[in-house]
């Protein structure tokens, strides 16, 4: 009311803005911290806090912990984003790691932002202090069965147990129809 007596309702329908001003935060799911046995390609997940978009400004590199060379440059912007709020996952895919290798992964700030502008901080620690895993080595074993580790005539006859793992990458329902009996390896001379 003021001095002549007039009243206003000016202040009583006053709106309320709410400024989110929060940056998003990430869970590495995928692979997880120090895992081993990780394809050489796949898909590094990230869950985050709230709604991103992959359309920020940062890159996500995969280094190799031996020398800290880069091994991969991925964009953010390629990143599948499904779910929302506090289970929205970021799904990027890799490939053409090598086997039996050690690996971190860094994110670039800004990367990815929420819907108000604000940019997820990344992942900037190096080697096994970062996010770290280490590819499957799919090599096959094979028992001595001489100290040379060669097959002679001697041997031929002899039974050799090999140790590892058969996988299909690309599609592993290929190997779904075979059992291990399947498969018979011949030595030959030559």
């Amino acid at each position: 009311t003021d001095t002549a007596g007039n009243t206003s309702d000016a202040g009583k329908n006053a709106a309320t803005i709410e400024v989110d001003s929060t940056a998003p935060t990430a869970a590495l799911t995928a692979p997880t911290d120090g895992q081993g046995e990780v394809g050489i390609s796949g898909n590094l997940v990230l869950t985050f806090s709230k709604d991103v978009t992959g359309q920020g400004s940062g890159n996500i590199q995969i280094h190799r912990v031996s020398d800290n060379s880069v091994l991969a440059t991925l964009n953010a912007s390629d990143a599948q984003i499904s779910g929302t709020g506090a289970s929205t996952q970021a799904s990027i895919a890799y490939s053409g790691l090598n086997a039996g290798t050690a690996y971190y992964v860094t994110i670039g700030e800004g990367a990815f932002e929420d819907k108000a502008g604000n940019s997820y901080a990344g992942v900037s620690a190096t080697g096994t202090a970062g996010w770290d895993f280490t590819t499957a080595d799919p090599s096959l074993g094979m028992n001595p069965v001489a100290t040379d580790n060669r097959v002679n005539l001697t041997e031929n006859n002899a039974t050799l147990t090999l140790t590892g793992q058969i996988g299909a990458t690309q599609n592993p329902n290929i190997l779904a129809a075979y059992q291990s009996t399947d498969f018979t390896i011949t030595l030959t001379s030559g």
